[in-house]
């Protein structure tokens, strides 16, 4: 009997953490119907990239910067990766954003990695870690509960941090009693911080579009956990990978208020700027030069050089990604810079009914946690997309294919 009920509840379980794992990587049709907050953040957990700039850009106009011819000409393109990793050897703390909704921001980040390793840098904090998961650095591997966006590539890159050799941490603000509240014309955020009992209060007239009121506490305790590092090891050189604006140095945001309590300079980063838009040929830089590899604006001096119109944000430097170009359907910059390859998926999806859901993990993970596990990639396959393949590293997976039916496919695969 006892044998009977523990089997039951691993059954039960499995079950559960099943149903978790299909709602986080669902049918994009799924996601988009439920109308919760940003869907493009969502549909990129399965793959697409380009529904994910589609409703990033809906119902906004062509983004186009103005440039003068004189500051293009003044100008030349410099290698994103060895401009930067030739100044964070001088600094003790480097900042770097991405977009939650663009997973080629982080490829770049985990692109820096081993280089930054090399420079004595021991420390990744990412905004997108819970501070929930208290057993992430000794597991060696994140899991789907590690993380708020558990995206295929932000998996990989806390994967690669931990296997390089980074004590990996969480310095996000933890906040409950979040409240929401809309009326017609105020949308009113409240949270209050666990640690310190602060409220963050957010409040905005969604008739004038205008910000009213914003209370920091949320970027004031991110900085403060970061700052915790040094603290206990004042000699740390750490890594801090966050979501769009936090990493400016404004006195409000989180690079702002790192700067205050730690009186240290940072360097920081910017991604984001220049991230893929519809239409995508949207801004002259593109046309003006040819642009193939991850790149930094600079001038004759080679000093990092910021258009007029983009304003300042007190940012160090501005990397410029290639335009994403598609290969059967999947991101160039899923390949990480060549340790990746398709493989194809032809041969299992005889018997599936389109569309369907893939997912494939590290077997070595897998058989440890089952479908707890952030999958190595993950891809919806649409009628007619037969050929649309998976990008992998060599070594053993667990591929699981999902129809909208619920029919499951489930196959031990090599990649050679």
């Amino acid at each position: 009997m006892k044998k009977f009920i523990a089997a039951y509840l691993l059954l039960l379980i499995a079950n559960l953490t099943s149903a978790q794992h299909d709602s986080i990587y669902d049918f994009k049709e799924n996601i988009i119907a439920r109308k919760t907050a940003a869907p493009e953040q969502k549909v990129v957990n399965v793959g697409e990239f380009k529904e994910a700039v589609r409703l990033r850009e809906a119902g906004h106009p062509d983004y186009r910067h103005h440039y003068a011819s004189t500051e293009l000409r003044q100008i030349h393109l410099c290698n994103a990766h060895h401009f930067i990793t030739e100044h964070t050897k001088s600094y003790q703390v480097f900042m770097i954003n991405e977009g939650h909704s663009n997973p080629n921001t982080r490829a770049f980040t985990l692109s820096l990695l081993q280089d930054l390793y090399n420079q004595g840098y021991r420390y990744f904090g990412a905004e997108g870690i819970k501070f929930e998961d208290s057993l992430l650095n000794q597991r060696g591997f994140p899991v789907i509960e590690t993380l708020t966006y558990a995206e295929p590539l932000y998996g990989e890159l806390l994967r690669q941090a931990l296997e390089i050799g980074f004590k990996v941490f969480s310095y996000e603000c933890e906040m409950d009693s979040f409240r929401n509240y809309d009326s017609l014309q105020y949308k009113i955020h409240q949270g209050r911080s666990i640690r310190t009992g602060a409220i963050s209060r957010l409040v905005m007239d969604t008739v004038k579009n205008e910000l009213l009121i914003s209370t920091d506490t949320r970027e004031k305790e991110q900085a403060e956990n970061i700052y915790s590092i040094l603290q206990k090891d004042p000699s740390a050189k750490i890594v801090v990978h966050a979501g769009y604006g936090h990493i400016y140095k404004q006195r409000g945001m989180m690079g702002g208020q790192f700067l205050n309590i730690s009186h240290l300079q940072t360097y920081n980063v910017d991604q984001v700027r220049m991230e893929d838009r519809v239409p995508p040929n949207n801004d002259s830089i593109y046309q003006f030069f040819e642009i193939t590899e991850p790149v930094v604006l600079c001038d004759s001096a080679n000093k990092p050089f910021v258009p007029t119109s983009w304003g300042t944000r007190d940012l160090d430097v501005h990397v410029i990604h290639p335009l994403t170009k598609y290969i059967n359907g999947r991101p160039d910059w899923m390949s990480l810079n060549g340790k990746r390859k398709p493989v194809s998926l032809k041969e299992y999806l005889k018997d599936m009914a389109l569309p369907v859901i893939v997912t494939c993990y590290y077997r070595k993970e897998f058989d440890k946690v089952g479908y707890e596990a952030i999958p190595a990639d993950a891809i919806q396959i649409d009628p007619g997309d037969e050929s649309k393949p998976l990008m992998l590293q060599a070594g053993p997976y667990w591929l699981r294919i999902r129809s909208k039916s619920g029919k499951v496919l489930t196959r031990n695969i090599t990649v050679k």
